[in-house]
């Protein structure tokens, strides 16, 4: 039996390795990264897996006589919940330093000489 890397199988199937990795574990398929090397029984595992969400996900209106439309149903995304954090507490900034005016220094008055 020949082996294909993960990310050979990505490509094929048009998914990116970090999807194709999730839908394996989904599986129970084991893998450590994009380079793990998959068996051709579980590649079609994967395959017939993504082929059934195709058609479960499809929607077919006839619009007239030879007219199908088909779309496929949008499914909400995984929303990756970002952590949310508290804001950090704001330290006040230190109080403005005040420095008191300086003390008055008066020049000593002239003593009065005597005259000489």
């Amino acid at each position: 039996m020949s082996k294909v890397r993960v990310y050979e199988v990505a490509r094929e199937l048009s998914l990116e390795n970090n999807e194709l990795m999730k839908r394996l574990a989904t599986l129970g398929i084991q893998v450590r990264n994009h380079m793990s090397a998959l068996d051709v029984a579980e590649i079609d595992r994967v395959k017939r897996a993504i082929e059934k969400d195709k058609v479960e996900n499809t929607v077919e209106t006839k619009l007239r006589a030879g007219v199908v439309r088909r779309r496929t149903v949008a499914q909400p995304k995984d929303e990756v919940v970002a952590e949310v954090r508290a804001p950090e507490p704001v330290a006040p900034p230190p109080p403005a330093r005040v420095e008191p005016p300086p003390a008055r220094v008066e020049p000593p008055a002239e003593i009065p000489r005597e005259p000489e």
